[in-house]
């Protein structure tokens, strides 16, 4: 339980429409906190449906509402993102700013934790390019405080 000298733990869910969908689940459920005690964890959503990676002021992408997750101050970040980037991004790319965006996310909030779901297989792309995609995602963490996990298989 939190002591009343220190603050909930903050964890910022940051995505695309799979974290949209997660915040209609919780409001929808009445899970608003994912059922954690306010006290001692606090949980807030950040996405939009169709967010993409690239770094450009327009709504569709995600650094569009990076600011508002760092203003939450978090602990503890999970992102998902990349799907909506796999149709106009080559592979490269697609990691180079994947990269850019964690990184800008430790250089900002300074979290104790990034946790980086990795892309999930879909039908419409090669099973190949997803899990190249994957490993040069899992290869480029060599820090701590950044966590690469399957989520999916």
């Amino acid at each position: 339980m939190a002591s009343a000298s220190r603050r909930p733990r903050r964890v910022a869910l940051i995505g695309h429409s799979y974290i949209t969908r997660l915040r209609g689940f919780m409001n929808d459920n009445r899970r608003l906190n994912l059922n954690f005690p306010p006290l001692d964890i606090q949980v807030e959503t950040f996405g939009r449906g169709g967010a993409g990676l690239r770094l450009l002021p327009d709504a569709r992408w995600a650094n569009s509402f990076l600011q508002d997750a760092l203003l939450f101050r978090p602990d503890v970040v999970y992102i998902h993102l990349g799907k909506n980037d796999l149709d106009h991004l080559s592979a490269g790319s697609l990691v180079d700013h994947t990269v850019n965006y964690v990184n800008s996310i430790i250089t900002l909030a300074h979290p104790q934790v990034i946790i980086l779901s990795q892309l999930f297989p879909m039908p419409s792309h090669s099973r190949h390019n997803i899990t190249s995609i994957n490993d040069a995602l899992s290869a480029a963490w060599n820090k701590e405080n950044v966590i690469f996990r399957c989520f999916c298989c």
